[in-house]
């Protein structure tokens, strides 16, 4: 009785060609035409990374390592356009320059100093970092290890983690395209949209800007600020600490790297101090306390608003209390561009 034998071939053919496809389609996934058409991957804590990742890639393929980098929270995504900056700057000195917006929603200072040293310093390398903060941030809880945002990503629990399970991982992520983008099909599928390329969230320019595209006076009418937005208290001084210590440790990343460190107010709306009784004593102890870390860590401290809130008290400049309109984003970049134009010249 003869026996059939066993064709091998049976079983390495449909394992080629799976092996074969999955590679095919990392390498498509590589490929920029299709890539900005399907759906964005999301391996971060805030589909906002991933704008700025390709972005800023573009940005250096295109015209090498921007000069400056802004970086800190929603308020400097919305606030400093790096477009205007760049064309206000040159008009003034006549030299070229090339920024970025790398402000990040809902990040204070401990996250901002986390991401700093994980994502900023590894994907570009500027010659001078503006970190902008303002009053709230500096009562912030949050450190990067116990943010929670940061605990339902890809990315970020990583880096935190720092073992070898973790930096095997993070070998993936950086280098297998299919890995990068777990899970984006499944988010789409959750919240669908066309085109299906289309951001989630907050659409960016090319240099990472995102606009507010409503004033403050509509706000109010649509009945999205209500409530009392005054500061009333000071900074408990054990934030205060927590919030200082992670705009040295920026300051240090970027004295570590060769990089210019220069700290910036940025301005919210007047009345957020000007309502308070002892609201102006309050905004220029912190303006001193930030003026003081400057001097402390030999960096520049710039503040737009000479110790005066009242700069930037108009409605016509917000969309809401700490986002600026349009209009407001116009003049706080063209006042910071015009600054730096004469801060920069030993720079540049």
């Amino acid at each position: 009785m003869k026996t059939k034998q066993f064709k091998i071939r049976f079983i390495y053919q449909p394992i080629i060609a799976v092996i074969g496809l999955l590679i095919l389609t990392d390498f498509s996934l590589r490929l920029e035409p299709l890539r900005d058409n399907l759906p964005q991957a999301n391996p971060y804590y805030n589909p906002a990374v991933e704008l700025r990742t390709r972005a800023l890639k573009s940005l250096i393929k295109e015209q090498g390592q921007p000069d400056v980098l802004f970086i800190g929270s929603s308020v400097v995504r919305t606030n400093i356009s790096p477009l205007l900056f760049d064309s206000v700057y040159q008009y003034i000195t006549s030299h070229k320059m090339t920024s970025f917006n790398g402000g990040l929603s809902d990040l204070d200072p401990g996250p901002v100093s986390f991401y700093l040293e994980k994502f900023w310093l590894k994907s570009c390398k500027p010659q001078i970092i503006l970190q902008a903060v303002r009053y709230e941030e500096l009562k912030s809880t949050f450190t990067a290890e116990n943010y929670p945002v940061f605990k339902t990503s890809i990315y970020e629990p990583l880096w935190l983690k720092n073992n070898l399970n973790s930096q095997i991982r993070l070998y993936l992520l950086d280098h297998v395209r299919l890995y990068y983008y777990s899970g984006a099909l499944t988010e789409f599928l959750r919240y669908p949209r066309f085109p299906v390329n289309r951001p989630l969230l907050h659409p960016i320019d090319s240099r990472g800007h995102s606009f507010m595209n409503i004033g403050m006076a509509e706000a109010k009418k649509l009945g999205l600020l209500t409530g009392d937005f005054t500061y009333y208290e000071d900074i408990p001084d054990s934030l205060l600490k927590l919030n200082l210590d992670a705009l040295k440790k920026s300051s240090a990343l970027c004295r570590q790297s060769g990089i210019k460190y220069i700290l910036v107010n940025i301005s919210e709306h007047g009345d957020r101090f000007l309502k308070a009784p002892d609201g102006l004593e309050r905004y220029r102890n912190y303006i001193s306390l930030l003026r003081n870390l400057a001097g402390e860590l030999n960096v520049e401290f710039i503040d737009l608003t000479n110790g005066d809130p009242a700069i930037y008290q108009q409605d016509d400049l917000f969309s809401d209390y700490y986002h600026m309109s349009p209009a407001g984003t116009k003049k706080f970049t063209t006042d910071l561009a015009r600054y730096c134009a004469g801060l920069f010249k030993q720079d540049f």
